[in-house]
């Protein structure tokens, strides 16, 4: 998603490749218009879905003569997984009775 105004005239995207700077994908951006009182912004979507190799890459994209870039993503196979589930694992445990909640659980279980 691009936020961008009014003014703004976003038209194509290219992905590159963080590293090397060279275009990976590119495509058309997708006007999607305002959101009723959500100041003065207008968004676009663009569409890499295309883009499977694994690797580091950013979007630059043009509007009146500026260039925009995003920030670097990370394109990998089972990337949620690979980067959350400990967190997840470390917050239920986290939730277990430990102690006197744990012994008290024990006597009335």
């Amino acid at each position: 998603v691009i936020l961008g105004f009014k003014a703004d005239r976003f038209h194509e995207f290219t992905v590159l490749d963080y590293f090397t700077n060279k275009s990976v994908l590119s495509g058309k951006v997708k006007p999607k218009g305002n959101v009723g009182q959500w100041k003065n912004w207008n968004f676009w979507t663009i569409d890499f879905s295309k883009l499977e190799k694994e690797g580091k890459y950013y979007i630059k994209t043009l509007s009146q003569g500026n260039t925009y870039e995003s920030f670097p993503f990370n394109i990998q196979k089972d990337i949620l997984e690979r980067h959350t589930i400990s967190d997840v694992v470390y917050y239920f445990k986290g939730q277990r009775p430990a102690g006197l909640f744990a012994k008290a659980d024990r006597k009335n279980g």
